[in-house]
């Protein structure tokens, strides 16, 4: 009994290991995540910390770490996060402007622009 506890602590240790997760560090060229954030994004202009998706239109404000790593866009490591609007909903860029949406029924329903 003894020995077949022992066996069992010292082997839970060991099945996270086997479950099959890894870490990939594919993206880690400071020009592969140029090309993604530049193909998938783009900047709003007059607002250097706002980017919004090319195909949703939803905006995201960039919270940057360390900007000297790329200065061609101003990033290195960091992260987005939705940028929310002035009545707490999230926002889309439409014809140049920053529209606060929320979605009713399957329809989309913007209020006014947000304010910088």
């Amino acid at each position: 009994m003894k020995r077949f506890l022992l066996v069992l602590i010292l082997l839970i240790p060991l099945i996270p290991l086997t479950s099959g997760c890894g870490y990939s560090n594919e993206l880690s060229n400071t020009e592969d995540t140029t090309k993604i954030f530049e193909t998938r994004f783009q900047r709003i202009e007059g607002r250097d910390d706002l980017v919004f998706d090319i195909d949703t239109k939803n905006v995201f404000y960039l919270f940057s770490i360390d900007s000297d790593v790329n200065s061609q866009i101003g990033i290195g490591r960091g992260f987005f996060g939705e940028y929310i609007g002035n009545y707490g909903y999230p926002c889309k860029y439409v014809d140049g402007k920053i529209l606060e949406f929320k979605e009713i029924d399957g329809k989309i329903i913007y209020f006014s622009p947000v304010s910088p």
